[in-house]
């Protein structure tokens, strides 16, 4: 009977590998223009942001930032949104950091 396999690995060959693959997140379509908070959903895009700060609701709003240039990775957690098994401090769980509004530098 011949060994059991998954998309690119036979049952009996498996190594780590598998169990670690990258698990990065999907890269976000908004950005909130006070907050900093990030969306995935286009349905929201140039809407009032829904986070809460401190009971307060946030003021900002939800900037279309579809390309991929207007993201870069999180060093921090390799754009997996986490570190140490708890979100991570510096995208806040989003895996990536907006850039879209950064002047271009000549």
């Amino acid at each position: 009977m011949p060994p059991q396999t998954t998309p690119g690995i036979a049952i009996g060959e498996r190594t780590g590998k598998a169990y670690h693959l990258e698990m990065k997140r999907d890269l976000p379509v908004t950005s909130c223009t006070d907050c900093g908070g990030v969306g995935y959903n286009m349905r929201v895009a140039n809407g009032r942001c829904s986070k809460t700060i401190a009971e307060q609701r946030c003021s900002g709003t939800n900037a279309i930032a579809a390309k991929p240039s207007d993201w870069i990775e999180c060093t921090h957690c390799q754009a997996t949104g986490y570190y140490r098994n708890k979100e991570c401090p510096s995208c806040k769980g989003a895996g990536y950091l907006f850039v879209g509004l950064r002047e271009a530098t000549v």
